[in-house]
């Protein structure tokens, strides 16, 4: 069987363009994995005044690995943006209108990335006096749309980029959730 000049060319670029797409689903499995969500589950109990200061006590970890019952108050579908530098969620409308009305301050949270949690915290006023050496959401709602600041710390700062720390800011700069960000396009 005998092809000609433009037949081969054809077949060519057709097998290209099949061995490209097959590259870039494999590629983007591997960067997002489909089943992970980023989602920030709040619980349903008030568990501010209970909760360890110190971050590293393994009543944190036995939270995060077994939380109590609570519910999904945001979603990626949810988030409109990841501004990254100043660690701040900025929600998207209807999220913002949504969650306006909830009562979150002095509730505590889990953040997961799938089925894995990261950190927990809770959500505070900015100038709350509360001592707390663990990761808080401020949440700012002066803005068109609700932005949930996450702080590694309860912090007498002026600005996330601030804190100096970087220690203490790895408790909640992880990479997977850069990436993950980043792979859905709304990483800043």
């Amino acid at each position: 069987m005998m092809f000609n000049t433009g037949e081969t060319v054809s077949l060519i670029i057709c097998f290209v363009t099949f061995f490209c797409i097959l590259e870039q689903s494999g590629n983007s499995s591997a960067e997002l994995q489909t089943n992970e969500q980023f989602e920030i589950y709040v619980l349903a109990d008030r568990l501010i005044d209970v909760l360890p200061y110190n971050y590293e006590d393994p009543a944190w970890r036995k939270l995060l690995e077994s939380p109590p019952p609570g519910k999904v108050i945001l979603a990626d579908k949810d988030i409109e943006a990841y501004n990254w530098e100043d660690q701040e969620i900025i929600l998207d409308s209807s999220s913002s209108e949504r969650l306006i009305g909830l009562k979150l301050i002095e509730k505590s949270f889990i953040v997961y990335l799938g089925k894995r949690p990261l950190f927990g915290g809770s959500f505070i006023e900015r100038g709350s006096a509360r001592a707390i050496n663990y990761p808080v959401i401020y949440i700012d709602k002066s803005r068109s749309h609700v932005v949930f600041q996450l702080w590694p710390i309860h912090g007498m700062f002026a600005s996330y980029r601030e804190l100096k720390n970087a220690t203490i800011k790895r408790r909640i700069e992880l990479a997977d959730v850069m990436r993950h960000f980043r792979t859905l396009g709304k990483l800043r």
